[in-house]
């Protein structure tokens, strides 16, 4: 097990952008504290052949852009909010308009910010402060991303803490190929999800709370 660091970049305000490899032998992974991102994670086929299976960039430039949201924690509140708004104990807050009337994936900067790092012999954790009001939602909050690799799975472990009631629900917004990043199409993939509940969502991707 190891973490190493390297030199991924800079901003336009020269803070510089490092990239953390997190090895557990069978597995890999490479996160970055620009928006506590996921740039790749290696793993064998059935072959014993390592390949990436995820999608990415591979600058900070980039990064900066990523409307897709590839590899991206999307947050303080991933997917979507109708009408833009939302009240709690009677206050309404505004929200930018970004997806027809209604608002996504907060204000699509949460990836796009420099996150403090620590790490340890398998893990990486990225931290964040906001303050009230930040992109519309209440409260002075913190934002903890902690990736683990073990040789069999990446962990990705999510906290959060606000001193005023708030919404939250983070997310990493990642897309898989499982054949390896350039094979070509995913349309022969299949995927079972052994869940006991899902999201009902209706006109324009917005749940609805059933």
């Amino acid at each position: 097990m190891s973490v190493t660091k390297e030199y991924f970049g800079r901003l336009a305000d020269g803070r510089e952008v490092s990239a953390y490899t997190i090895n557990a032998g069978r597995l890999c992974a490479k996160v970055t504290d620009l928006g506590a991102v996921l740039l790749n994670l290696w793993t064998p086929d059935r072959d014993g052949v390592s390949k990436d299976i995820v999608l990415g960039f591979e600058d900070v430039e980039h990064y900066m852009e990523n409307g897709s949201c590839l590899g991206a924690t999307v947050g303080p509140n991933a997917n979507r909010i109708a009408g833009a708004s939302f009240e709690i104990d009677g206050h309404k807050y505004d929200l930018p308009v970004n997806d027809g009337p209604n608002n996504l994936h907060s204000d699509m900067k949460f990836y796009k910010r420099l996150f403090d790092t620590e790490t340890g012999d398998r893990s990486v954790t990225f931290t964040i402060g906001l303050p009230d009001g930040d992109a519309g939602f209440p409260g002075n909050r913190t934002f903890a991303v902690r990736y683990t690799l073990t040789e069999e799975e990446l962990r990705i472990d999510y906290h959060a803490a606000s001193d005023k009631k708030t919404i939250l629900n983070l997310t990493n917004h990642s897309y898989f190929n499982l054949a390896g990043e350039d094979s070509g199409s995913i349309a022969d993939h299949v995927l079972q999800l052994n869940c006991s509940h899902f999201t009902k969502i209706a006109k324009g991707a917005i749940p609805t709370g059933e």
